[in-house]
């Protein structure tokens, strides 16, 4: 089990998004021989409900917080359990992933693996926003648009309620090269060929990925050391797919990385 964590800092409402999610990981493995193994790994990822108070529409902010020029409220039913908040939205993330490892006497590559997997992606969302289709509050202009139109553009850019699936075929490449008694250089390159099935794409769905970690490793007695950075081609689609919808289909055509340092103790 382990938790992920995606933080999102904005200049407009909501300012600040955070995804946090539950993941369970289950690893089955066959070693047919001392260089062959097989491996089939299932994987879970729920979120914690995201809740968002205020929303801007381009010029118009809609919700509880100081620059809100508007505030929705729905008496129906199944509208109470946002308790005056503007929106919730729910996602999990459910894949399985087969993979063939083979490891190898050459000097510059320790381990090949080959895998493919699927994975199926659920969104849910809840808002009132979605009952104003006609009448006054529609109807309101702000900048020349009327609120209605802004309500409906925004309305289609959330995450699709239906299911989606990606469909992933990869290889994965990874080595160690000792430099001296102390210090070593590492990589781990994972390349990724994606394709959607049911995925409603509003500008961009991307078709591959690469994932490259590297670093040096020190070693001194039981204490492992590790500087390292990760470099992600199209953010952390097929990867961490929970990350990846229509509300957030517009960071994906961005390289990301990250710098990491780790340090370890054996006794």
């Amino acid at each position: 089990m382990s938790d992920f964590n995606l933080d999102l800092i904005r200049s407009i409402q909501p300012k600040d998004l955070k995804l946090n999610a539950k993941s369970n990981n289950l690893e089955l493995f066959y070693i047919k021989d001392d260089a062959t193994a097989y491996s089939a790994r299932f994987k879970s990822q729920i979120a914690d409900t995201q809740v968002i108070d205020c929303y801007s529409l381009g010029s118009l902010t809609i919700g509880n917080c100081e620059e809100a020029f508007l505030s929705i409220r729905n008496t129906k039913p199944k509208y109470n359990k946002l308790n005056g908040s503007l929106m919730m939205i729910d996602a999990e993330n459910h894949e399985i992933e087969f993979n063939v490892m083979k490891a190898l006497n050459i000097k510059i590559l320790n381990e090949a693996n080959f895998y493919i997997g699927i994975s199926e992606n659920s969104f849910d969302w809840l808002t009132p926003l979605e009952e104003i289709k006609s009448g006054f509050i529609y109807n309101l202009e702000f900048n020349g648009i009327k609120a209605g139109e802004l309500i409906s553009n925004e309305l289609s850019r959330l995450p699709q309620r239906n299911k989606f699936y990606i469909y992933k075929f990869g290889s994965n490449l990874n080595n160690d090269i000792d430099l001296n008694n102390f210090v070593s250089f590492f990589y781990n390159i994972d390349v990724v060929y994606l394709l959607n099935d049911s995925y409603k794409e509003l500008i961009y769905f991307p078709k591959n990925n690469i994932k490259l970690t590297s670093g040096m490793k020190f070693i001194y007695k039981d204490i492992e050391a590790s500087f390292y950075g990760i470099y992600y081609k199209n953010n952390i689609i097929g990867y961490e797919d929970i990350s990846f919808n229509q509300r957030s289909e517009h960071h994906f055509n961005k390289a990301f990385g990250s710098l990491g340092l780790s340090i370890k103790y054996k006794f």
